[in-house]
C-alpha cells in the first residue's frame, strides 16, 4: 500500500518560511489557478526510482531516495504546497560536451498555497559539483525565470546552489585538496577516501561538500563522469577555463 502525502490544509509559518527561502525568482513569480497548474506540470515523463507515494488527487509521486521524501515530507506538513507532482515535465538543457537538447525531468513540480508554481531538483552533495548537473541547474533557473515560477536546485539537506558558490576560508582539508589536484592532474574517490582517512574528526558529509565547492569554484575542473552518484567524484584539471562554470 502506498503512503500518503496530502498537503495540510494548515500553514505552519515558521517552516513556510524557511522553505520560501530556499527559492529564486519570489519577486517575479505569477500566480495559477489549480487547473493551470494541472495543465502545466503535465508532460510525458516516465518518472525513474523506487519510492512511490501517493498524493493529493489520489496520483502517484515517484521518488529516488530519502532525501526528496523529506522534502516532500516538509511540503505537506507546513502547507506550502497546495499540490503536488514530479518527473513529469520536461525541461530541455544541452549538456556541456553536446550540441542537441535532451530532455530533464525535473524532481517535484507544486503549486504553492497562493498559487504560483515551483520546480525543485534536489541532488546529492557530490552531484551538485557533476558537468551535467551544473547544465541542469542553468537549464532549469533560465527556464522557471522566463515562465514566472519559482525554482530551487538543492542538495540532500536543502543547501542551495549558490551555498556552494560562498567563498572558503582557508583550512587543512581545503589544502590537501588543492595539493592532490597539483599533483595528480584532479580528484577522484580515491583522493576522497585518502581525504576522509586523513580527516577522521571531519564527517564525512562535510567533506563531500568541501570537496563539491571547491571543484564548483574551479573552472579549470571537469567534473564529467561520475552521474550523480553520492559516492564518486571524478574532476580533472583542464587547460583552459569550463565557459559554463563562469557564475554569476
Amino acid at each position: 500500500m502506498k503512503r500518503k502525502y496530502c498537503p495540510s490544509p494548515t500553514l505552519n509559518p515558521r517552516l513556510c518560511l524557511g522553505l520560501e527561502s530556499l527559492f529564486y525568482f519570489r519577486e517575479t513569480a505569477k500566480r495559477f489557478t489549480l487547473e493551470e497548474f494541472y495543465l502545466r506540470s503535465s508532460g510525458d515523463g516516465m518518472p525513474t526510482g523506487n519510492l512511490v507515494y501517493e498524493v493529493d488527487g489520489g496520483m502517484p509521486l515517484i521518488l529516488n531516495d530519502y532525501a526528496e521524501t523529506h522534502f516532500l515530507a516538509l511540503l505537506c506538513e507546513s502547507g506550502f504546497a497546495s499540490s503536488i507532482r514530479g518527473q513529469t515535465k520536461a525541461v530541455p538543457y544541452i549538456k556541456p560536451w553536446a550540441t542537441t537538447p535532451s530532455p530533464y525531468y525535473p524532481d517535484f513540480i507544486f503549486r504553492t498555497y497562493d498559487g504560483r508554481i515551483a520546480f525543485v531538483e534536489i541532488k546529492s552533495i557530490l552531484g551538485m559539483a557533476q558537468d551535467e548537473n551544473i547544465a541542469k541547474m542553468e537549464a532549469l533557473f533560465s527556464f522557471c525565470q522566463k515562465e514566472g515560477y519559482l525554482s530551487a536546485y538543492l542538495d540532500a539537506e536543502l543547501l542551495s546552489f549558490q551555498d556552494y558558490l560562498e567563498p572558503l576560508t582557508p583550512s587543512k582539508d581545503k589544502t590537501f585538496f588543492l595539493q592532490r589536484v597539483a599533483a595528480n592532474g584532479g580528484f577522484n574517490q580515491n583522493d576522497l577516501r585518502m581525504m576522509e582517512k586523513t580527516f577522521p574528526d571531519v564527517e564525512k558529509k562535510e567533506l563531500k561538500r568541501l570537496v563539491a565547492e571547491l571543484i564548483l569554484q574551479d573552472p579549470y575542473l571537469c567534473n564529467r563522469y561520475c552521474h550523480d552518484d553520492p559516492e564518486l567524484v571524478n574532476a580533472v584539471k583542464v587547460p583552459s577555463p569550463l565557459p559554463y562554470k563562469i557564475f554569476h
